[in-house]
């Protein structure tokens, strides 16, 4: 069979998604570079930035922290990806890629870190102070509207339902599309944010940055406030950005009523890992599920724990 190479496979304008790189690889490689991210956000904190398409390469990943990369053009063979040159297609030559990774990392990552995030600190401020004063009150000006959380009490009866052994598929799709849209909607705008633009509310189109953002549907923005919402509305990124997106990648994958309840229980199972780890910030089932603090926690606790039977729906 003749071999295809990655970068002849998808052109600049046919980006490829997780899916279609797995199934490149081969289920083997995929495997490996799902444990080679996993392990770049556990030790560093890293997760992988937009895909990028290189002259050469093809279509190539990079890896870094708020925008601050450390990794470039890891890109994808039939069996294999190739990380800093390295070739990982078993577990031998993975560990040697980490082991690069940790030799870049060592090499004063940390102190140009924190360089890159003072200079981007003072750059907000720049444009925070040439934002003052702009906040017309207007219909149009900062509307900002997000993907909606689940509710607390269709994730219980959803729960309910697979207890009794008679699982509401209607409910199922419900509740999963919700996660899926927000958690994939949050990594798009995360992605323009970072490039210093925003993505409009309402038509979906996106836009550059300017002292007042203008859609051309008529819509606008400060790019200050806009942040600001999507925060205060705990869009689902931060330390947690990679449980979000692999959610998102295998939600795309799943065919059967199983496959989703499974997929939605084993996120349910990392909100109830990272809430007894008893980390200072608040729960990042918060991101996804309706309620204070208090409720979304008991109700992780609930489903964690299987004690739903007498629970209210």
């Amino acid at each position: 069979m003749e071999i295809v190479e990655w970068k002849d496979l998808y052109a600049k304008n046919n980006r490829p998604g997780f899916r279609e790189i797995a199934s490149y690889m081969g289920s083997q490689a995929a495997e490996l570079f799902h444990h080679f991210n996993l392990t770049l956000v556990e030790r560093y904190r890293f997760s992988y930035v937009k895909p990028s398409y290189k002259e050469g390469l093809g279509w190539t990943y990079a890896y870094g922290r708020s925008g601050f990369l450390l990794l470039k053009n890891v890109r994808f063979e039939q069996g294999a990806f190739l990380a800093e040159g390295v070739r990982v297609q078993d577990e031998t030559s993975l560990e040697k890629a980490l082991a690069e990774v940790e030799r870049l990392y060592q090499d004063g990552y940390e102190a140009r870190f924190a360089q890159f995030a003072e200079e981007r600190a003072e750059r907000r401020k720049a444009r925070a102070a040439a934002n003052k004063g702009t906040a017309v009150k207007e219909e149009n000006l900062n509307n900002c509207v997000w993907p909606a959380k689940v509710k607390r009490q269709d994730l219980r009866r959803l729960y309910v339902s697979d207890a009794a052994g008679m699982l509401d598929t209607a409910l199922l799709d419900e509740v999963g599309f919700t996660l899926y849209a927000r958690c994939k909607e949050s990594r798009e705008i995360y992605d323009l944010l970072e490039q210093g633009k925003v993505k409009c509310r309402h038509c979906g189109q996106a836009l550059a940055y300017s002292e007042i953002i203008i859609c051309p549907c008529g819509q606008r923005y400060t790019y200050r406030e806009y942040r600001r919402s999507y925060r205060a509305d705990n869009m689902p990124r931060g330390e947690a950005s990679a449980v979000f997106d692999r959610f998102v990648e295998d939600w795309e994958k799943t065919r059967t009523s199983q496959e989703k309840m499974r997929l939605i229980d084993n996120l349910i199972h990392e909100f109830h890992v990272a809430s007894i780890r008893g980390t200072p910030n608040r729960p990042v089932a918060v991101n996804l599920i309706q309620g204070t603090k208090a409720q979304v926690v008991q109700l992780i606790e609930e489903l964690a724990y299987g004690d739903i039977a007498g629970s209210k729906v």
